[in-house]
């Protein structure tokens, strides 16, 4: 019988070959319940290649089902996928296994990977957690040092003064040279320190409070209470 052109190399029962089926111990083995059904399948495959020997002039189709039967009979044999040429072809089912090992591997690989990555960052966000932290206890101590170094009785002053009713006063040499130092720093707005009266009513009338000065009012107090709370 001649082979049809682009066939398989096995084109009729008289000329199949089980040896040209190759069985490697590198192939996977198989499970009791896959042995079954390659039993079964080898079974059911060369029966079907018998029979169609005397039913049909299909050559290559018969010769197809017996190379399968045979495949499976040895396969089930074996426990395990035989390495299989069909002509110049191989079939080699343990490359499989590598390639699933490799799969394995990669995903592995990108869990233990991702896992890294999610450690890292907490251990980045720890870390930026603590900076600011410290960022935060420096900016406060440099806040505590900048607000203190307002002499008290400066302080007092400029609280009153705050107040907008700074009440009867003496324009003492200490007094002049706060309210200078206090304009020059831009705490405090008064058209000539020279020109206010020695001794009034209020020295209100003379001066007043900036936004600057305001706001470093509200800073000292904000701190003064905070450390009343810490002492409670």
């Amino acid at each position: 019988m001649a082979a049809p052109q682009g066939g398989l190399s096995m084109v009729s029962p008289s000329s199949f070959d089980p040896t040209r089926v190759e069985a490697t111990t590198e192939n996977p083995e198989y499970t009791a319940r896959m042995r079954w059904l390659s039993g079964m399948i080898a079974a059911i495959s060369a029966g079907a290649g018998v029979a169609a020997v005397f039913m049909t002039e299909n050559q290559a189709g018969t010769a197809a089902l017996l190379a399968i039967g045979a495949y499976f009979a040895i396969t089930t044999l074996l426990g395990r996928f035989p390495r299989l040429k069909l002509g110049e072809n191989e079939i080699d089912p343990s490359e499989f296994r590598a390639i699933k090992k490799t799969v394995v591997a990669t995903t592995t690989g990108l869990a233990e990977t991702k896992d890294q990555l999610q450690e890292a960052r907490a251990q980045a966000d720890e870390k930026i957690e603590q900076i600011e932290s410290e960022v935060s206890d420096l900016n406060e101590r440099v806040a505590r040092a900048f607000l203190s170094s307002m002499s008290e009785p400066m302080w007092q002053n400029l609280a009153k003064l705050g107040e907008g009713n700074f009440g009867h006063y003496v324009m003492s040499k200490g007094l002049d040279r706060e309210l200078r130092y206090l304009r020059d720093i831009g705490y405090i707005d008064v058209q000539s320190v020279a020109q206010i009266p020695e001794e009034g009513d209020s020295l209100s009338d003379w001066v007043s409070v900036t936004k600057t000065g305001r706001d470093f009012i509200a800073l000292r107090k904000e701190i003064a209470r905070a450390d009343a709370r810490s002492n409670c």
